[in-house]
This record gives structure tokens, C-alpha cells and sequence, in this order.
């Protein structure tokens, strides 16, 4: 449904814009039109008879009522577009600068973490675990695994992390089993990595500058604030697409009995709701729609983040990595698998910096993930 749901909300918002500008160009060529006729094109006409003038009154009659009445039709539909717009935008004006309540961060943080482990291919990197018996783990923030060689290295992972962060803070990583290398972190200090991206990791050292780096996004709440703003940009197109549809102001196949059939029209209205990590588990709500469409739009928010926020969290990352004595110079390598447009410019600005500390291997009893 995910895919499905997405097109539906891209068609509704999409046909609404494109209607918009059709009626914005008709009424336009309708202006341009409105001029007479020049006397040389009328001298080249043959003079009408009678049938043609008793016949014109009656064909002048039913083009002015059908076009009095398609005009009717447009400023219905403009009035339609128009209002389910502003519905839209107060629904969501709210989230735009809301600060997200602590209750928020930790509730969404952990549905969106196990949304994340729910949907990797391989599931939660650990031994005997299934996707049943997943949310009792993640409840408990990974506190215990099942014994097994994938269970080593996810908690081998969490130490690392743990070591680095300090004992106030609160991180949490979680290694799924995806070939893709990728990170990303969520509200209530969730990092959830790839197998795909530790196969490219060869040391300690190396694993220490990953983790700290996304441990410095976490205390600067960069997660947060991206959720936030995901929440935001996620309602202005979910609320939008399905009143757009509801109000029949978008030709989107089915109709307003589609959308409100397959529960589109509920679920969007999530994205508003004061208590958004009780909305969506509601019965009628695709919740897992909703978590899919806010993972997207932090993804996106990631890939976004300006050079300044990237530069301060390698300067935590020097100095977590010094204090635990790894040599700092090998986010110069961590950073190169980026590969994203900031990469070089903060390899350079690493460059600059000291590289004095260890470089211990990894663990020989771990069976590391293979590229």
C-alpha cells in the first residue's frame, strides 16, 4: 500500500496545481479572444440566408448556457481547491516551529527506530530474534540479545558506542542486516546502522569515528530537529493531498470513495493529530504508512544538513575519539564512504587536524560482517 499510497497523494496534490493553471490559462485565452473580427475577413464571408439566421439565435442560446454553466463548474472547483488548501494549512501550521514534546521524541523514536530494523532485509542483526518478538527488545533499549555470532557484533557495536558517548547520555545502536551501507539516527537517541556499511570498516578506530560522529548529531539533537521538520513537510502534502481529494478538488482515479475506502484519508490526518504516537496505531490507520513517509522525509532532511552542522560534529568526534584514545584522523576515511557533496570539503578541513592515538583491530572472536 505504501507505493500506492504515495502516488495517490502525489496525483491528488499534482491534478489540483495542474487544474489550477488550466483554469488560470483559459481565463486568460478567453480574454485574449474576446476582440472582433476585422472587416477584411468579414467581406470574404458569404452572406448568411435565412435558415442561418433563424437557426444562430437557438446556437447562441445553448453555447452561452453551457458555458455559463462550465464556468460555474470552474469557480466551484477553484472555491473547493482553494478551501481545502487553507483547511490544510491550519491543520498543519502548528508543527511548523513546535518545539516536540519529550513524550513525542521518545515514543516516535522508538517506532520509527523498529520501523527501521522491521523493514531491513535481514531484520535486527541478531541471533533468533524475529520480527514478533522484536518490539519487547527495543522496549527494553537492546538490553539483552540472545547468545550467538550476530548478537556479539550488534553488542560489541552498542559497548563501542556506549564507551564513546559517556554514561549520561542516552544512545542507542541498533545493527539490522541490509547490504546497503547506511546510518541514520532518530528521536530518544536511536542510531540504527548496516551491516553493509561495517563490512567497509576495518578497524576499531574506524568504527569509533562512525559512532561518534552520529553520537555528536545526537546531543546536537539533529535527529530532532529533523523530525520535526519531516513531521511538517509529511502533513503539508499528506493532509493537503487527501482534503484535496476528499473535497472532490483533485481527479484522482476512484475519488474521494477510494481514498476514504483503502483509509488514506485517515491516515493522513495523522500527521496532525496532538498525540501522533497514539494516532497511528488508531484502528482504520495504516501506521506503517505513516512511519515509512516520515523515515523518507529524514532522509531527505539528512542530505540536507548544512556544512556547519557536519563540521561541528566532527570536531565532538576529535574530541570523544581523543579521549578514548583512537587516532582522530580516521574520520578522514569514515567520512569519504559519505560519499555526498560535503565530503571533500570536510576532509580537507580534517586534514589540518592531529593524528595521534591507536588503531586497535577488531576483536578476532567477532565474526565481522564481509563486504
Amino acid at each position: 500500500m505504501h507505493r500506492l499510497s504515495f502516488v495517490v497523494l502525489l496525483t491528488a496534490v499534482g491534478c489540483a496545481n495542474q487544474q489550477a493553471a488550466e483554469r488560470e490559462e483559459s481565463d486568460r485565452l478567453s480574454s485574449n479572444n474576446r476582440s472582433m473580427p476585422s472587416a477584411g475577413d468579414e467581406t470574404q464571408r458569404p452572406p448568411p440566408d435565412d435558415e442561418d439566421l433563424a437557426e444562430k439565435p437557438k446556437k447562441s442560446s445553448g453555447a452561452s448556457g453551457n458555458a455559463a454553466a462550465a464556468a460555474v463548474a470552474a469557480q466551484e472547483a477553484a472555491r473547493k481547491l482553494e478551501q481545502a488548501r487553507v483547511d490544510s494549512a491550519k491543520q498543519c501550521a502548528a508543527l511548523e516551529n513546535r518545539p516536540v514534546p519529550t513524550a513525542e521524541e521518545d515514543d516516535m523514536g522508538l517506532e520509527l527506530a523498529l520501523a527501521d530494523a522491521s523493514s531491513a532485509p535481514g531484520g535486527l542483526y541478531a541471533d533468533g530474534v524475529d520480527k514478533a518478538s522484536l518490539r519487547a527488545l527495543f522496549e527494553q533499549r537492546l538490553a539483552t540479545l540472545p547468545p550467538g555470532d550476530e548478537s556479539a557484533v550488534t553488542q560489541y557495536v552498542q559497548k563501542l558506542g556506549a564507551a564513546l558517548a559517556g554514561p549520561k547520555a542516552r544512545v542507542t545502536f541498533v545493527v539490522v542486516e541490509d547490504a546497503q551501507s547506511r546510518i541514520g539516527s532518530y528521536p530518544g537517541g536511536w542510531v540504527v546502522l548496516s551491516t553493509g556499511l561495517l563490512a567497509q570498516l576495518g578497524t576499531e578506530a574506524d568504527v569509533a569515528a562512525m559512532l561518534a560522529h552520529e553520537i555528536a548529531h545526537v546531543a546536537a539533537r539533529d535527529p530532532l530537529n529533523e523530525y520535526a521538520r519531516a513531521r511538517f513537510s509529511a502533513c503539508s502534502i499528506g493532509v493537503t493531498g487527501a482534503n484535496l481529494v476528499m473535497a472532490g478538488a483533485s481527479d484522482v482515479p476512484g475519488g474521494p470513495g477510494a481514498v476514504q475506502g483503502m483509509g488514506l484519508n485517515k491516515t493522513m490526518q495523522v500527521f496532525a493529530a496532538d498525540d501522533i504516537a497514539a494516532a497511528l496505531k488508531a484502528p482504520g490507520t495504516d501506521g506503517s504508512y505513516v512511519l515509512f513517509l516520515l523515515r523518507q522525509n529524514m532522509g531527505m532532511q539528512r542530505m540536507l544538513r548544512p556544512l556547519e552542522a557536519e563540521l561541528k560534529a566532527d570536531e565532538a568526534t576529535f574530541t570523544m575519539m581523543a579521549n578514548g584514545g583512537y587516532d582522530a584522523g580516521q574520520l578522514s576515511k569514515v567520512v569519504s564512504l559519505e560519499n555526498t557533496n560535503r565530503s571533500s570539503e570536510r576532509t580537507a578541513a580534517l586534514a589540518k587536524k592531529q593524528r595521534r592515538g591507536r588503531t586497535p583491530p577488531l576483536p578476532a572472536a567477532l565474526k565481522w560482517p564481509k563486504p
